[in-house]
């Protein structure tokens, strides 16, 4: 992301600095709260994610006092498996593509297997007949790759999704020597459907600085923060969030290369043109902060869907998963 952006969204959004050199021992900062850290409904500064679980304790750095500490569930406690279409995420058990589990990570053709491999899964998942990748980001602690981002964000704005769209991905198709791919683009210029799908895979099993993805279902219309009006590059195409009590943000605890999210960020065919575009982060989680840098890969995978794959882009500001309450 373009400092500029950083920069604005900073204080707008969740966002934690402080690193673990900062500590001078083993500290214990941590303390176990008798009930729910009252947070301000609306406020997003920056302050540590929380792991509660679904039978934890509830504990809580609380270091500078600097707003909301925010729930952060285990997916791996929950019964239920989220749905695409109602919560705007899922995970998928997939085996990593062994051609590609011998190669440097910052590779052309490492990176080209992972996309085949996430256009293949979006596919399957969707039944779609035509999808091509585009926009692939390689997170980790190297030199070449991107720290993880613990903004809360979605990857497009309404305005955003169509800067991108024309500006972005419309001249990519047009200009490729793939034939697909240029048929592609007519579809899109015809202002066909098309669903764009953020998929996350880590490269080793994630030790800190994992993905947390919130439920569409728990958000509500106002916790869209404002936007700029003239996006003219990927960063300034972001939606920012703010938190609120209502909503349930969810991860994988120890995530593993086969393991992968797949979750929305635009469907041309919703209300207004834009719909699902599900807020995630890269939460900093105490306890983890002496384990390994998180390594993953991510890219965007836009699809022609038919009809039968439908998107609950409505929300009825609660979470979905009834499981998850505040104990």
């Amino acid at each position: 992301m373009c400092s500029l952006l950083y920069k604005l969204l900073l204080p707008l959004s969740l966002v934690l600095t402080f690193q673990a050199d900062l500590y001078n021992s083993e500290p214990i900062l941590k303390r176990a709260l008798p009930e729910w850290h009252e947070t301000t409904t609306g406020h997003a500064a920056g302050h540590v994610w929380s792991v509660t679980g679904l039978t934890s304790e509830k504990y809580i750095v609380d270091v500078n006092d600097q707003g909301p500490a925010i729930p952060l569930w285990d997916l791996r406690r929950i019964e239920d498996m989220p749905d695409i279409k109602t919560h705007g995420f899922t995970y998928v058990t997939r085996d990593f593509p062994l051609d590609a589990s011998q190669l440097d990570p910052h590779s052309e053709a490492h990176q080209k297997i992972l996309e085949r491999d996430a256009l293949d899964l979006v596919k399957d998942l969707t039944n779609s007949k035509s999808a091509i990748s585009w926009g692939g980001v390689l997170r980790g602690p190297s030199r070449g790759s991107q720290k993880p981002y613990r903004v809360m964000h979605s990857d497009m704005s309404p305005r955003g999704a169509e800067f991108i769209k024309s500006s972005m991905i419309l001249p990519f198709c047009e200009t490729s020597d793939d034939e697909d791919t240029k048929a592609f683009g007519q579809h899109m210029a015809q202002d066909k459907r098309v669903v764009i799908f953020n998929v996350w895979r880590p490269l080793r099993e994630v030790g800190r600085d994992p993905l947390a993805l919130c439920d569409w279902q728990s958000l509500s219309d106002q916790d869209a923060w404002g936007i700029v009006n003239h996006p003219t590059d990927t960063g300034s195409s972001i939606q920012a969030w703010k938190y609120n009590e209502h909503q349930k943000w969810f991860y994988l605890d120890k995530q593993k290369p086969n393991e992968v999210f797949v979750f929305v960020q635009h469907d041309s065919s919703a209300p207004a043109g834009h719909g699902m575009n599900t807020p995630h982060a890269a939460p900093y989680i105490y306890e983890t902060r002496r384990e390994a840098p998180r390594i993953s890969y991510e890219c965007r995978i836009v699809a022609i869907v038919g009809s039968e794959f439908r998107l609950d882009h409505g929300r009825t500001g609660q979470g979905l998963f009834e499981s998850v309450t505040q104990r």
